[in-house]
């Protein structure tokens, strides 16, 4: 019988894990200065999707529900992005959950994150930085294609825009080598 799990069944373990090891450091029981700008994104959401893969001329779009909340005594911002209506992405179908984990890495000086989603349950794994105004945060990710297991590397720009709205864009390669959009989540608070 093929039993079919969440994200949040198989990707916590996993992103935990990762975390935790990028982190290499003790855990503390209060969060980090550093985390304090990500306050502003925890709430309830609603998300338009957009996808430009794998033909940039047809774009994939669909809302989803969101959830973002800080867990582990503050130290990490979970995203749960969930629900909707059934997607179809690279001939397979079923409904978008995803699951990121955003936290501090005392001893790199940078963001770290971790996300799997619904579909290809691959890990992505980023380090980055916020601007000085802590308005927009820019994470260089690395994607396994669980397909045929290269890592590609993309660049996520995370962008406080107000309190109603913010906008995450993950960029990559095109066909020619110049930096294309891969996919855009507009968050919306409810």
């Amino acid at each position: 019988m093929n039993e079919t799990k969440s994200a949040a069944e198989v990707g916590l373990p996993i992103l935990l894990l990762a975390l935790g090891l990028a982190c290499a450091q003790p855990p503390r029981s209060t969060p980090t200065a550093e985390m304090e700008p990500f306050r502003k994104f925890a709430g309830t959401w609603s998300v338009k999707q957009t996808g430009w893969f794998p033909d940039p001329a047809k774009p994939v779009e669909f809302v989803t529900d969101c959830e973002i909340s800080f867990v582990l005594g503050g130290r990490v911002l979970q995203v749960h992005e969930y629900g909707g209506e059934e997607v179809e992405l690279l001939g397979k179908r079923g409904r978008w959950e995803f699951l990121g984990y955003h936290s501090w890495d005392e001893k790199k000086r940078k963001y770290i994150n971790a996300g799997f989603d619904s579909f290809w349950g691959f890990a992505g794994l980023a380090e980055g930085m916020a601007d000085g105004k802590e308005k927009v945060f820019t994470f260089h990710l690395k994607l396994l294609d669980p397909d045929i297991g290269n890592p590609e590397t993309t660049r996520g720009v995370w962008e406080w825009r107000n309190e109603r709205e913010h906008v995450f864009t993950l960029y990559t390669a095109g066909p020619d080598g110049v930096e294309m959009k891969l996919w855009e989540n507009v968050y919306t608070r409810r």
